[in-house]
Order: C-alpha cells, then sequence, then structure tokens
C-alpha cells in the first residue's frame, strides 16, 4: 500500500527492505497469493491438500529430509506455525524479516495462521469499554452529572443525604441545570487548554517536542535553490550488476520554495560514463512525496530515488552523482558548497561498489548479433545511441561482450568510415576500462562495455559507420556539418572576454551580444535590467500573465579546437551574487557542442532566462562562463572563472 524510506511500516527484523515480491504475478493475475514458499522444499519433497484462507494456510508436506520452511509474510506479532498441532517456534529470516521455522522429515500437516495477541485483546477490550461509555453519554447519562453517570456505568446507586432530602420538581431541575452549565464550561475551558498548550509544544522546544536533524550515514553539504541537502542514506553497500538499490536523500528547506524541484541520481565509472538507468524513480512501495512548494522552511523531507545499475556493468566502485532541476522546465539548479562556491549542476555525494552476479546477464541489445572480434572474444550486439550526428559530437556505443580467454581479452579496435570505405577516425580502446584485470572478468564472461566517441570537428556532410575489429560495421550515422561563419556578426554589446584553462590555453573568447529587438527584453519588478540593446523600465507586476522569458544572444570565438565538451551557464544574479535566474546548456540549444568549434569560428548561442515572480532591489547583473560538465571545473576569464555583463 506504500512506505516511507525509514521502513515505518515494517517489524524491525526487516533489515533490508523489499524491492519487489514472488507474489506479484499472483496479485496481477487475481490469484490467491501462494505465500508458502515450494522453493524451500528440499528435493523430493512434495505438497498436497493445500487451502489458503485470507489468515493464512494449511497443507500437508511429505519430506525426505527436515528442511526450514518459509513463508511469504513478514513475521508481525500474531503469526503462529503449527506442525501436526504442535506450535513451533517461529525465526525471522535475516535481513527479509520473513517466516520460517522448521519442519523435521517425513509427512506431517502444517498450519500457519495470523490471529490476535494478549496486547491486542487488551486494547480492543479498552475500545469497547470506551464505546460503553460514549453511548452512555450519548443516551443522555451527562445530564445527572458526574458521579450519578458513574454509577450508571457500574450498575449500582448508593443512597446519600441528598437524595434522601424531601425537593420539588423545581430544585430538582434547578439541581440538573447547574451540572449542565457546570459540565459544559469545564469541557470549554478544558478544550482551550489544550488548544493553548498544543500552539506552544508546536513552536517551543521542549521534552515533548524535540526538533532533530535527519538520521543521515553520509552527510552532505551542498544545496541548491531554497534547499540544502544535508546527506543520504543506502540501503545497501554494494549492489550486483542489474540489480537496484535505494537511495534516500535528505533535504531541509531554507525558505518557501517558488518551483517544485525533483533530484535525481546516477551511477558514474571510473570512466566518466553512466552506468546506472537514467531518470531514476522513487521506488515503487514508496509513499509519494509531497511538492517541494508545499515544504515549510526549516523543515526536512526525505527524498528517495531508485537507482538500477545496467545489466554487466563492469564489476568496481562507482560514485553516486546527484542533480537537481526544475520539473517544470528540466532547467538544473546550480549546486553549491558549504561556502557557497558554485560545484555545478552535477556533485558527487558518495562512491558505492557494484558486484557481478554468478548468473550470466540476458542481454537485450538494440541490434543484436553474433561475431568475433578477436581470438577469445565475441561481440552479442551494440547499442548506438544517434543516427544522425554533427562533427564534434559525442556518439555513445554500447558492445556487449562475451570473453572465453580473459587475458586476450584487453583491447580492440574501432574505425569510422565514409561511404566509400576512407578511415576518418581510428581508435584503440580497452574491452573493458583502462586497467581492468584480468582476474576480474565474472566466470560467466558477459559485460557491457560503454564508449564514447568524438565525431571529428572537420568531418563533412555524409554518412557514416564504426566499425569494429576488421569488419563488424555498425549502423550508419548520418553527419551534417554546420553552416560556420568566420566573418564577425553584428554586435548590440562588445565584451571580448577571454576563457582559457587552468594552465592558460585560450579555448574561446565572448565576443559580446548580437542585436535583438527590445522585445525579447522580460518585463518584470524592482530596477532596470539589461537584455537587449539598451535599459528597460520594469513594470509593476500588476496585470502580467505570468513569467515572461528573455533571450540572451551570446556570440563567441573559437580560439582552438578542444576534446572537452564544455557547457555554458548564464547566471542572472543580485548585487550581492545571489543567483535570480539561470540557464545552463550546451552553446546553441544543444545544437553545437564546443568539440566542433573550429578556430577563428563565431557561433550564435541563445540563452533564455525565466524571472521569479518577485525580483530583488537593486542593479542586477549576467554572469557567463564555461564549464567541464564531468569535473565542474570552470574556464578562467582574467582573475574571475566567469565574464560580467554588468546591468
Amino acid at each position: 500500500m506504500g512506505v516511507d524510506p525509514e521502513g515505518s511500516y515494517f517489524p524491525r527484523s526487516v533489515v533490508e527492505r523489499p524491492t519487489g515480491s514472488p507474489l506479484e504475478a499472483d496479485f496481477a493475475a487475481g490469484r490467491t497469493p501462494q505465500r508458502f514458499d515450494a522453493t524451500a522444499l528440499p528435493a523430493g519433497a512434495a505438497l498436497r491438500n493445500v487451502v489458503y484462507t485470507c489468515r493464512g494456510v494449511t497443507l500437508t508436506v511429505d519430506s525426505p529430509q527436515p528442511f526450514i520452511a518459509r513463508y511469504l509474510s513478514f513475521d508481525f506479532p500474531g503469526w503462529s506455525a503449527r506442525v501436526d498441532g504442535t506450535r513451533v517456534p517461529i525465526t525471522a529470516e535475516d535481513p527479509t524479516g520473513l517466516i520460517t521455522f522448521a519442519v523435521p522429515a517425513g509427512e506431517h500437516r502444517i498450519e500457519v495462521r495470523w490471529g490476535a495477541t494478549p496486547l491486542r485483546l487488551g486494547l480492543v477490550a479498552l475500545s469497547a469499554l470506551a464505546a460503553v461509555g460514549v453511548i452512555v453519554v450519548a443516551s443522555g447519562g451527562w445530564r445527572a452529572g458526574p458521579l450519578a453517570l458513574w454509577e450508571r456505568v457500574l450498575g449500582r446507586k448508593q443512597p446519600t443525604a441528598i437524595d434522601q432530602r424531601p425537593t420539588t420538581t423545581d430544585n430538582r431541575q434547578l439541581t440538573t441545570d447547574n451540572f449542565h452549565r457546570r459540565e459544559l464550561t469545564t469541557l470549554a475551558l478544558l478544550a482551550v487548554a489544550l488548544l493553548g498548550a498544543k500552539l506552544v509544544f508546536d513552536r517551543v522546544e521542549s521534552p515533548l517536542r524535540r526538533a532533530g536533524g535527519p538520521p543521515v550515514a553520509v552527510a552532505g553539504g551542498l544545496a541548491g535553490g531554497e534547499l540544502r541537502f544535508d546527506g543520504f542514506n543506502l540501503s545497501r553497500p554494494s549492489v550486483d550488476a542489474g540489480d537496484t538499490l535505494d537511495i534516500d536523500l535528505a533535504w531541509t528547506t531554507l525558505s518557501p520554495p517558488t518551483v517544485d524541484y525533483q533530484s535525481d541520481v546516477w551511477l558514474v565509472g571510473a570512466d566518466g560514463l553512466i552506468w546506472s538507468v537514467k531518470g531514476t524513480e522513487r521506488p515503487r512501495v514508496f509513499e509519494d512525496a509531497p511538492p517541494t512548494r508545499q515544504w515549510q522552511p526549516g523543515e526536512w523531507a526525505w527524498d528517495s530515488r531508485e537507482v538500477r545499475v545496467l545489466d554487466g556493468a563492469p564489476p568496481g566502485e562507482y560514485a553516486v552523482v546527484l542533480t537537481l532541476f526544475d520539473k517544470a522546465t528540466l532547467q538544473p539548479v546550480t549546486l553549491t558548497n558549504i561556502n557557497g562556491a558554485a560545484v555545478g549542476p552535477t556533485a558527487v555525494i558518495g562512491r558505492i561498489t557494484v558486484t557481478n552476479p554468478t548468473a550470466p546477464p540476458d542481454f537485450a541489445p538494440q541490434y543484436p548479433l553474433t561475431a568475433a572480434v578477436a581470438p577469445g572474444l565475441s561481440l552479442l550486439g551494440y547499442n548506438q545511441d544517434r543516427a544522425t550526428g554533427v562533427p564534434g559530437e559525442r556518439v555513445l556505443l554500447t558492445l556487449f561482450w562475451e570473453c572465453t580467454e580473459p587475458a586476450a581479452c584487453e583491447r580492440f579496435t574501432v574505425r569510422l568510415k565514409d561511404e566509400a570505405g576512407r578511415t576518418a577516425q581510428t581508435w584503440q580502446l580497452p574491452v573493458v576500462r583502462e586497467g581492468f584485470a584480468a582476474a576480474d572478468w565474472p566466470s560467466h564472461g558477459r559485460l557491457r562495455g560503454q564508449y564514447q566517441l568524438q565525431l571529428p570537428a572537420a568531418l563533412e556532410t555524409g554518412a557514416y559507420r564504426f566499425v569494429v575489429g576488421d569488419d563488424v560495421a555498425l549502423e550508419p550515422i548520418q553527419v551534417a556539418a554546420p553552416e560556420r561563419t568566420f566573418a564577425p556578426p553584428p554586435l548590440s554589446l562588445e565584451v571580448n572576454a577571454p576563457f582559457a584553462t587552468a594552465d592558460g590555453e585560450l579555448i574561446a573568447t565572448l565576443v559580446g551580444l548580437a542585436e535583438s529587438s527590445p522585445q525579447s527584453s522580460i518585463e518584470g519588478q524592482g530596477g532596470l535590467l539589461f537584455c537587449a540593446t539598451e535599459p528597460f523600465p520594469l513594470p509593476s507586476p500588476e496585470g502580467r500573465g505570468g513569467l515572461l522569458p528573455c533571450s540572451i544572444p551570446l556570440v563567441w570565438r573559437a580560439e582552438t579546437e578542444t576534446p572537452t565538451d564544455y557547457r555554458v551557464f548564464v547566471h542572472l544574479v543580485d548585487a550581492t551574487g545571489v543567483i535570480v535566474a539561470q540557464s545552463d546548456a550546451a552553446p546553441a540549444g544543444w545544437t553545437r557542442p564546443t568539440t566542433g568549434w573550429l578556430p577563428g569560428e563565431y557561433v550564435l548561442d541563445s540563452h533564455t532566462l525565466t524571472l521569479p515572480a518577485t525580483l530583488p532591489d537593486g542593479p542586477l547583473s549576467l554572469r557567463v562562463g564555461l564549464y567541464d560538465p564531468d569535473s565542474g571545473a570552470r574556464l578562467l576569464s582574467g582573475a574571475a572563472d566567469f565574464a560580467v555583463i554588468a546591468p
């Protein structure tokens, strides 16, 4: 029905949270769930006369040897197991917490039942007594006063001096009314006192209410938007390739969120590639989390994600990478460290070990085949992430290997050939990764390999193919070379900010802003925003139909060819440097990667900003920069790692 990240709905014996259930097929087909686990029976054992009810099962088992029976239900108090009518102890299985009990050899009648416990029976009796009191009060017993009501509940009444004293009907009515008013006044005062106490205890630290931080195993120390990342817990310290793990992220709200944020988590290997399924979801057995716009300042919440490792991922240690983005626009949020320095749209928050199961993975490649690439090394199929591309773009190849001679499964050759068979590029690649030892190959010999191959920047328009080994040709890729401009375009503002690596290699120059019309300016509040060719007065927000976009037309000049696919960030910041709006993307809407720039080429790179409903007072300015998405390192522009376009 839904659980939470802390496992509050499980008995304490559940150490490892379940990721699925063998009963799902029964539920999906509308059958009675077969909770007595037949797979736990020894060889030669048989089941007969199996009868399931809503609270258990009875059956007959005939086994040639003793065994531990397994019943697919958690060991909550109330379950009992009997063998031939004699109750036997139940042991919670470690780490699943499922019911297990011992069964001797021979033919036996087994009974597993759910029933009441003494504690539950006592609480039911207490509830019944409370219900009787409610019925008595509702029937008018309160009119005689508290003492008489208690005597009525007990079924007896002792005579008192007042009862023996003669009285009139009017006096009796007056006494009853006095009791009635005093009782109502007492109840009203008690209700006010309880509400007042609640208001105090809800806001004041006390033994009855003490705020605590999230119980995380690994601390965070990052911030993004209006949220602070406090740390995380992993459901397991290691995970098999092809299996899933849960990661519980803890976020604290610093100020009221203006958008609905969503996180994503993936695993990155030493090669810098992602080795988990992209686009994580909340674990399917978990309750839905409330939207972040409903979170209150000072509160923290669990944000759980289910990460599935790719089938056949090589064994080893992988980095756990976090990102945070706006669900509506998919715009990533720049994460900062405890000192306020920008880390980037992604951050490594921990590490986990991936192991290989003993069973071979059942690969399902996009293009299945069986081809020998080298002695002892066969290709079982491949994935190719695109059929079209542009010069400088990276193509992700996934090759599914089977190796029978690990000592020979070290490297292989890939060539990029045009339609005439001419080789445009050659790569010598490791079958798994650099430094992967032959002894680390699993016994079944099946592993997945991933390779990002960069199309040459000067590649001409045409059809090309990757060829693995000597003659295994993959699907064609149609390359469309862009129209290149080597003459400077008209500018509305000159910037001429150079960007270089830490060792001084000049990569590109931000020439300025291209000419654009005043209609591209954004309406807002709180001063002036330089958006196109001149400052524009920003009207009050009355009558605005939501948030309006603003186009920032950057112009870059490439200074050299680079193998690094840099991203461009555009930050609108206030006078203190706090980010008000931002854009983070590859140049020209992801169509012109920096790996495809040729020296002297001018590239138009337009970015769109969307302002919040309320802008801060004071001047605003734009910060523009380039960074490596793999390492988060920024290129330097003079003494800073960004260029400023002042208001």
